[in-house]
């Protein structure tokens, strides 16, 4: 008798990677600034804002904001991939590239169109725009994801 599970072991082998696979949304550490400055150094000081400088500068928080503002979102693309993978029309690795691009989409956003804290007047009259975290376009492409 031929034993026929219908693409079951290939379904449960494609869930229990959920569990192994992890899915990364960072900031490149190779990334740089006209200068050399590395973007990720610059991006950790915007998240977190900084008082220890000569010239203070408030937290302009575009990570934790967009995981704050989009999180049923995010869970919600997760959870409808994971019924891709259980139907047999998704792998592990596929829905954790969709949901990866969705978020560095929805960080990427954030960074352009999110309210923070006002810039400094110097600063505005030194790069000619009032937008904070925008100058090159460097932080925005440097936003990234990896499965590992």
């Amino acid at each position: 008798m031929q034993d026929i599970d219908n693409g079951y072991k290939k379904i449960k082998e494609e869930l229990e990677k959920l569990d192994k696979l992890k899915l990364i949304i960072y900031i490149d550490d190779k990334a740089t600034y006209p200068g050399g400055i590395k973007v990720d150094f610059i991006a950790m000081l915007m998240e977190y804002g900084n008082e220890n400088f000569d010239v203070p500068f408030p937290a302009r928080p575009f990570f934790r904001s967009t995981f704050d503002a989009h999180y049923d979102n995010i869970s919600n693309l997760m959870e409808r991939c994971v019924d891709k993978i259980a139907d047999g029309k998704m792998t592990a690795h596929k829905a954790f590239e969709t949901v990866g691009k969705d978020v560095v989409k929805k960080v990427r956003e954030m960074i352009l169109n999110g309210t923070y804290a006002a810039l400094a007047e110097s600063t505005v009259k030194a790069k000619g725009s009032d937008k904070p975290l925008y100058d090159t376009g460097a932080l925005v492409r440097s936003v990234k994801y990896k499965i590992e």
